[in-house]
């Protein structure tokens, strides 16, 4: 009721300049209900554990009358939920009461960390029963081997010191407990996780928090395999800053430890399910519980989509939240469905959105099997428009530039019908930023001179169909039910999408889509060995390759733009009747050059390496500034490289111009005629710009 009391107050609103509505303005394309939010991603991110009781007895009156409704009597749930109950089974770990000091144990110190571990003995307090905190419940006094990991240096990130155990074996879907006790000199909540022991390192189902204080705590995990491997190992991490002290003792890893409907438990007695517990629960026990709270997400959804819609006559297309935030079954109900990516993202290893304490990976997505763009490929719903309303590549990533000249050549091909940058500005034009002229954030673009510049090229590809779509492309079904029961092992913000079927490499050779409707018929394409290194677009016009491991391209080979993206310094790309010489960089090679068609005039726009001046890097890596940002100007390479047209007359006049920051022609640029058709430009720093024009009469 509050959200549409909201709702109400600012879509009536009337424009004051065409006496409209904003229910029913022109230029209000499309109305989103809610960012990045979504009950399912909420509670998988342990959020609806720490609502205030009000909220949680609401909704657990709610989980106790769903309940009743689709099993009837305590008798049907208990048969129906007592299939998969298992007992703890023998222990995997070695020495997990370090009775044998640390023998089996790695204390892994990586980028200059250092740490140590001892072990001496203690006395643990021990609750009478299994739980989560040995705190509930009379305590006794345990004498026990007890491992203690001090951190003399903490690293930059805080799996630089790790302590943990490998060569566990794992099956996919088999239940597993893991079970500790922990305490910490001051309160300061670790991590433990299952997960590969070796590359990709992927994590296995489970990645927890543990908050300790001064007194011994006993906590229990149980989770279900992702997938399986003989090579796995349970880690505990995020020790702390310099000094910090942490104590584990009794550490098991068992499978097992699966229950459906616990003694005193009843039909109308059912106490909601934590996330941190989840995995104690037999598969249809969490199933009915991902059903309950997928049912009542969509009755959020539709209720507001409906009032929107029915009571306030809103003209615009409707939308829920992000695919990522909310489950697919749920999002294809509303008018077109949405999704948010960030290559790079700004990491805070302590204390969220410290603007001290961050990291940007300095990296290319050149050099990924498509970075970003897979997972929002796997999140359309067949039928509905589909729009990225957030994207950007993180600066002060000195590649980030490729950013949006990526999402736009395969948002094209992939058909996708709205892409943004996020964003603009957050500045106040009364405060002078707007022309503070150097990069002043993560995500603002107004002032970065390459992810403007790139703008154009980007704009062409996407909104012209430059980049044709995709001719074949590949339809997976994502039903309710099979999505919730991927729903028991995701994890919010990638909840369920279609590379549960597809492999991600599919999204850079063809146009995907999930089915969620049982009715609609999934034609499906094919794809040839998805671990090649070349992946060329069933369209031709584009090929990410990644052959040099290390020094990625992607081609842009259509009628209207031709581009080099990545590490093609010292290679020869011949595009159709232009060819693309880059030469050699400040970042290895690496650059963007595009070549965009307007009728008799060609805009070239190439872009390198981009900081600011005297930028305060933390470490050679460039990954971190803190809030040294630096001074104005920002700071460009200017990007050498040879472009010829092979498919110029003879006769036919040529004029070339180098622009200025405003597009506009500043001096001319020098052009060589080739023996026989064709002429060539050569660009380069001595230019000062970022875009050079080509005019053929």
């Amino acid at each position: 009721e509050s959200q549409k009391a909201y709702a109400r107050a600012l879509l009536d609103r009337v424009n004051p300049y065409t006496k409209t509505s904003y229910t029913s303005e022109p230029s209000v394309a499309f109305v989103e209900i809610n960012n990045e939010a979504g009950l399912v991603h909420a509670w998988l991110g342990g959020h609806v554990d720490t609502f205030p009781e009000v909220f949680l007895r609401e909704l657990g009156e709610q989980w106790n009358a769903w309940l009743k409704q689709r099993h009837g009597t305590t008798a049907k749930l208990r048969l129906s939920w007592s299939a998969g109950e298992q007992a703890l089974g023998v222990e995997l770990l070695n020495n997990g009461d370090f009775s044998q000091q640390t023998k089996g144990w790695q204390l892994e110190q990586h980028s200059g960390a250092q740490a140590k571990a001892t072990v001496a003995g203690s006395d643990v307090l021990v609750a009478p029963r299994d739980g989560n905190d040995a705190q509930n419940g009379a305590l006794r006094k345990v004498a026990t081997s007890a491992v203690e990991v001090h951190v003399n240096k903490p690293g930059s990130e805080t799996w630089h010191v790790q302590f943990g155990q490998a060569g566990l074996k794992f099956e996919t879907g088999q239940a597993h407990t893991v079970s500790f006790r922990a305490k910490s000199e001051s309160p300061y909540a670790i991590s433990v996780s299952v997960a590969q022991a070796h590359a990709p390192w992927s994590n296995l189902g489970l990645a927890a928090e543990a908050p300790l204080t001064n007194v011994w705590r006993e906590f229990r995990f149980v989770f279900n395999a992702a997938q399986s491997d003989t090579n796995a190992r349970v880690t505990f991490g995020r020790f702390g800053g310099e000094g910090a002290t942490i104590s584990l003792a009794n550490v098991s890893v068992k499978p097992g430890g699966v229950e459906g409907l616990r003694a005193g438990e009843e039909l109308g007695a059912v106490p909601l399910f934590q996330k941190k517990t989840f995995g104690q629960r037999t598969p249809e026990a969490q199933r009915d519980f991902m059903r309950f709270l997928t049912d009542t997400e969509e009755r959020y959804w539709v209720a507001m989509y409906r009032f929107l819609k029915d009571e306030l006559n809103v003209k615009a297309l409707v939308g829920g939240t992000i695919g990522g935030c909310s489950p697919l079954n749920v999002q294809a109900k509303m008018d077109w469905a949405d999704t948010h990516a960030y290559w790079q993202h700004p990491h805070f290893p302590r204390k969220q959105w410290d603007m001290n304490d961050w990291i940007v990976n300095n990296k290319s997505m050149v050099n990924e099997r498509g970075g970003t763009l897979p997972g929002l490929a796997m999140k359309r719903i067949h039928g509905k428009p589909h729009a990225v309303t957030e994207y950007n590549h993180a600066a002060p990533n000195t590649f980030s530039s490729e950013g949006f000249l990526l999402l736009a050549a395969y948002g094209a091909m992939q058909d996708w019908d709205a892409i943004y940058a996020y964003s603009y500005a957050h500045t106040r034009i009364s405060t002078g930023a707007w022309n503070s002229r150097k990069i002043t954030s993560f995500f603002d673009i107004d002032q970065h001179p390459t992810k403007m510049a790139t703008l154009v090229s980007a704009a062409a590809m996407f909104l012209r169909g430059d980049v044709k779509a995709s001719e074949t492309g590949f339809k997976t079904k994502l039903l309710r039910e099979a999505e919730v029961d991927f729903l028991r092992t995701a994890s919010a913000w990638s909840l369920v999408d279609g590379s549960k079927e597809i492999p991600k490499e599919a999204a850079l050779l063809m146009k995907i889509a999930v089915v969620v409707d049982p009715l609609v018929n999934t034609g499906k394409g094919t794809w040839n060995n998805l671990r090649a290194t070349r992946f060329i677009a069933d369209n031709g016009q584009l090929i990410w390759d990644i052959s040099d491991p290390r020094r990625g391209v992607v081609t842009i080979n259509s009628d209207a733009t031709r581009g080099v993206i990545g590490y093609g310094g010292g290679k020869k790309f011949a595009l159709r009747d232009i060819t693309i010489e880059p030469g050699a960089t400040m970042q290895d090679g690496w650059s963007t050059i595009t070549v965009n068609s307007f009728g008799k005039s060609f805009l070239i726009t190439a872009t390198g390496l981009t900081e600011n001046t005297g930028m305060g890097w933390k470490n050679a890596e460039k990954n971190s500034v803190g809030r040294d940002w630096g001074t104005d100007p920002s700071l460009v390479e200017g990007v050498l490289a040879k472009i010829t047209f092979t498919n110029v007359p003879l006769r036919t006049p040529v004029t070339a111009y180098v622009l200025d920051e405003r597009g506009a022609r500043r001096k001319a640029l020098p052009v060589r005629r080739l023996n026989g058709n064709g002429i060539s430009i050569n660009i380069g720093p001595q230019w000062k710009t970022l875009w050079y024009e080509v005019e053929v009469q």
